[in-house]
């Protein structure tokens, strides 16, 4: 049950990831550099900051997530032997 639970969460996680980043764009062009006419031009989302950080988070959490699934099987594997 643990192992499916953090599988399950991780591949939630890669599911929304884009879609929170997005939103943290959505909020960071609201805020007070809004209120500069240079920062008001529409810059694409593949070439800011949000979509630069898309890919290094979700393979953080496959690696938490792989690794938190190591430590819960390990003990079983090495007792069995």
């Amino acid at each position: 049950m643990p192992v499916g639970l953090t599988l399950t969460s991780t591949l939630l996680v890669w599911l929304v990831i884009p879609s929170v980043l997005r939103k943290f764009l959505k909020y960071s062009m609201q805020g007070p550099a809004a209120l500069n006419k240079i920062s008001q031009e529409q810059i694409p989302y593949e070439k800011i900051f949000w979509s630069a950080m898309e890919d290094p988070v979700r393979y953080l959490v496959a690696f938490m997530a792989f690794s938190q699934i190591g430590m819960m099987i390990a003990p079983t594997i090495v007792a069995s032997q």
